[in-house]
Order: C-alpha cells, then sequence, then structure tokens
C-alpha cells in the first residue's frame, strides 16, 4: 500500500520526461513564429533546413519505401519528410506532431490534401492495428527516456503489417558526429548552461536486446557518418541530384515477424 503511495505522489510530482518536452516544445514554437518570419520560424523549430528532407527520403527508399507504400511519419515537425513523400503520387502518408503549428504548415507546405496530419500528446500513434507499412522516427528517440521511446517503438509495432519496417534514428557514441553532440552538452554542462533539451544515447548492442524484447527482428544499423548515394528512384522523384546525404545520427531498421 505504501509503495502504491509513493508511486502516485512521483507521477503528480514529476512528470514524464514527455510531457515536460511537449510542452516546451509548443512554447518554444509560438515564441519563434512571434519572432520570426514564418517559414524561418519552422525551419529553425525543425532543427534543419529541407534538405534533410532529401536524406531522410532517401534513407526511406534504401530501406523499402515503395510508391504505393503506407508511411507513418512520427514527429514530422514542419513537413521536411512531408513534402518529399508528397512527389510520391500513390504514396499514403501520416504524420503526428505535438505542435498543431508545425503541422498545419506541413499540411500547407505539402500542398497534398489526402496526407494526414494529427497531433499526440503522448507516445502513441493514432492508427489501427496491422495498417501500415513502414513507421519512422527521425530525432524522435533522441529526445526520450529510453523507456518512452521502447514504448513507441512498441506501438509502432503494433501499427504495422506483417514485414513492415521500423526505420528510426539514434544518437551513439560510436559515430563520430554523435560523439560532438556529447561534447557540446559536456561543455554546457560545464559552464552551467543548461541544454535546450535532452539529448539521449544508445548503444548498438543495446538496441539488438530492444529488438528481441520487442519480439522484431533488427535489419541493420548504419553509422550516421556514412555518406549514401541517391538511388535513381530518388533522383527521380526530386528532379535533381541531391547533395551530399549524411543525416549525422545513425539509422536503426527493425522488421515486423510476419
Amino acid at each position: 500500500m505504501l509503495d502504491g503511495l509513493i508511486a502516485r505522489f512521483r507521477r503528480r510530482m514529476q512528470p514524464s520526461l514527455h510531457g515536460r518536452y511537449t510542452s516546451d516544445y509548443r512554447t518554444l514554437v509560438k515564441y519563434l513564429i512571434s519572432t520570426q518570419p514564418r517559414a524561418r520560424a519552422m525551419e529553425i523549430a525543425a532543427g534543419h533546413d529541407d534538405r534533410i528532407g532529401d536524406v531522410e527520403f532517401s534513407i526511406l527508399d534504401h530501406y523499402g519505401l515503395r510508391d504505393d507504400s503506407y508511411l507513418i511519419d512520427v514527429g514530422c515537425g514542419a513537413g521536411r519528410l512531408a513534402r518529399r513523400a508528397a512527389m510520391v503520387p500513390k504514396l499514403r502518408y501520416l504524420g503526428t506532431d505535438v505542435s498543431e503549428d508545425l503541422l498545419s504548415y506541413a499540411q500547407e507546405s505539402c500542398r497534398r490534401p489526402d496526407f494526414r496530419f494529427l497531433r499526440v500528446d503522448s507516445v502513441t500513434i493514432p492508427e489501427e492495428d496491422d495498417a501500415a507499412d513502414m513507421v519512422a522516427f527521425f530525432s524522435v528517440g533522441t529526445h526520450l527516456l529510453h523507456e518512452e521511446f521502447f514504448v513507441y517503438l512498441d506501438d509502432a509495432r503494433r501499427v504495422l503489417k506483417r514485414g513492415g519496417r521500423i526505420v528510426f534514428s539514434f544518437l551513439d557514441f560510436q559515430s563520430g558526429t554523435s560523439r560532438e553532440v556529447f561534447k557540446e552538452m559536456v561543455r554546457k554542462v560545464r559552464t552551467g548552461l543548461a541544454p535546450p533539451h535532452l539529448d539521449m544515447f544508445i548503444g548498438r548492442d543495446d538496441i539488438a536486446v530492444w529488438a528481441d524484447l520487442l519480439g522484431m527482428d533488427l535489419v541493420e544499423t548504419t553509422p550516421g557518418d556514412v555518406v549514401l548515394s541517391a538511388s535513381e528512384r530518388v533522383r527521380a522523384v526530386l528532379g535533381r541530384e541531391p547533395p551530399a546525404l549524411v543525416l549525422g545520427q545513425s539509422i536503426a531498421v527493425l522488421a515486423k515477424r510476419g
């Protein structure tokens, strides 16, 4: 009984990291909109310009995204991936995010009335079981506690069809670009500066354990500093030669067992 009382007290006093991140991020986005031109505010909020959308689309293409796939883009932000996906006429798409402002911009800018965008407040995906071909998490688990992201991945497994894939980015110490992120975090701590958000690292061996716990197959992990080559399909979709494709974060691919 005492343990139950303590647990309930802690839940009231210490909201989840996801809850705090959701509130803080929405506030940040509204501040940016009030101080910057809207397009610039969206770019800053997402952390990168649309060239990262080229990289993300190329990664999904490499790992099996088809012209007729149903893609769920968790943490879609201002639509950098959605705008690339919108170039594939038969592709079905759901983008989720914690910010209504980002979702509105993503929907307007991708110009696909059949694309859906939904706001979420928890580590769940608003879709039925066995519906999607691929679920993408770019720069999502990097800002959540491991336990929270694991729950998100488990819900992604639920909404996937058999054989469907989860593609997610992560920070790992074996990648030089990720180590630079860690060094910057350490610098801020030493100088008394509060980091703007949490950056979580995970090892590739840990991801293998997660896959086992989820009952999924680990297809591959790819270091974040590997330069990708865009496929002919990506070049055809974009209508141009994309720039050097380097995401910075490492990539893991999990498959739902059939």
